[in-house]
């Protein structure tokens, strides 16, 4: 599958030439996450209100960390993109440890009201596509967690509990 790292290390590449400092969390694996996906999406037009906090170590695992942030910001910007006015596209993001719990919740603007299949949310993308919300749902589970995804007209919020 060289052809797909190729394309995905280009898209990195890309990535990284835009990034800002728009989130100071505390923790730095999220920050990273964070501040990558949001400066791109900030430099596609998307309007983006941030906050986070959490203390510079969780006893969440970097590589879990960044399962869920990155695949959950993946979508949220993806979705945001396939908005056909700019001034409609948005992400909103809240970030906290609330009541001995990891608490997640993102909001963005979404053409069209997703599909579901067995309940689930699949990819707008077709067939082979959706592998990485299946992973943030395995993740969270696997934590002892609790997500919970739901869509508005034009509008779409995923929130997840952790146990921590």
């Amino acid at each position: 599958q060289n052809e797909l790292l190729d394309e995905y290390l280009q898209k990195l590449d890309e990535d990284l030439t835009v990034i800002d400092p728009i989130i100071k969390s505390g923790n730095l694996t999220a920050d990273a996450v964070l501040n990558s996906k949001l400066s791109v999406a900030r430099y596609q037009g998307v309007q983006i209100h941030a906050k986070a906090q959490l203390p510079e170590s969780i006893p969440i695992s970097q590589v879990e960390l960044c399962v869920i942030l990155g695949n959950l910001m993946d979508n949220a910007v993806e979705a945001c993109l396939r908005c056909p006015e700019p001034d409609d596209r948005f992400l909103r993001l809240y970030l906290c440890i609330r009541q001995g719990q990891f608490y997640l919740s993102i909001t963005n603007s979404s053409p069209s009201r997703p599909q579901k299949r067995a309940g689930f949310y699949v990819s707008a993308r077709g067939a082979g596509h959706g592998l990485g919300l299946m992973r943030v749902r395995q993740t969270v589970k696997k934590l002892g967690g609790y997500i919970e995804q739901a869509d508005e007209d034009g509008v779409f919020t995923t929130e997840l509990l952790i146990p921590i």
